[in-house]
């Protein structure tokens, strides 16, 4: 009775919050959701820090097809609670960048299988899913300072052979991960993977070369 509580406070509390014009724009950027009240990411995390991982509340959001549900399902879920195979439902139910980088953000990097996953997921044919590999490999690397370097080493190979084509946001995605990589101390093996996409004229694979040249100079 309590959870039930809990989700209708939250759900006064997004509805006092909604901005229609944020909307607007999320739509006209590509960001789209059946339902969407407009709430801040910012509002959205604060909420989430209040009410801390609690799993029976995300099961509830879970069940919830608006945009503020989803996304604090991934700030409060608790990731003891997600196996392999949850994490593949998860992952495939992706429409849109935003519920691929909260994942990666706020749930995720804390699952038992996600280096398991970031090898399978960025050879995926979904442009979400490649997205969440990605950026998954460079939030796990951020959050988890218990990683060791041969453990990135061993998955480096995901570099060898990018998308052809892609969105801005799976580009950004993939910059993203080397970036970190190279933050992580594994600099020289970024700039041989560099180099390699430099001789790959796809259009990926050009757009994170350009953006690494730069990127690597300030590592």
């Amino acid at each position: 009775m309590e959870t039930y509580k809990q989700l209708g406070e939250l759900l006064r509390y997004i509805k006092h919050h909604q901005d229609g014009e944020v909307v607007s724009k999320m739509n006209a950027s590509g960001i789209v959701y059946n339902m969407n009240y407009g709430l801040s990411l910012y509002l959205l995390m604060q909420k989430a820090k209040q009410i801390g991982r609690n799993h029976e509340l995300a099961l509830l959001l879970r069940k919830e097809a608006f945009r503020e549900a989803q996304l604090l399902y991934f700030m409060i879920e608790e990731p003891s609670y997600i196996d392999a195979v949850e994490m593949e439902k998860i992952v495939n139910d992706f429409t849109n960048y935003e519920l691929a980088e909260i994942a990666c953000l706020h749930l995720f990097p804390y699952c038992e299988n996600a280096i398991d996953k970031i090898k399978h997921w960025t050879k995926s044919g979904n442009e979400y899913v490649r997205m969440s590999g990605f950026t998954l490999l460079g939030r796990l690397i951020m959050k988890r300072p218990d990683l060791e370097k041969d453990k990135i080493q061993d998955i480096l190979y995901i570099f060898d052979v990018l998308p052809e084509n892609g969105s801005l946001f799976e580009k950004r995605s993939i910059c993203f991960a080397l970036s970190v990589i190279a933050k992580f101390g594994l600099k020289n093996e970024v700039e041989v993977i560099n180099n390699l996409l430099g001789q790959n004229n796809s259009a990926v694979a050009q757009f994170v070369y350009k953006n690494m040249i730069e990127e690597l100079k300030y590592v």
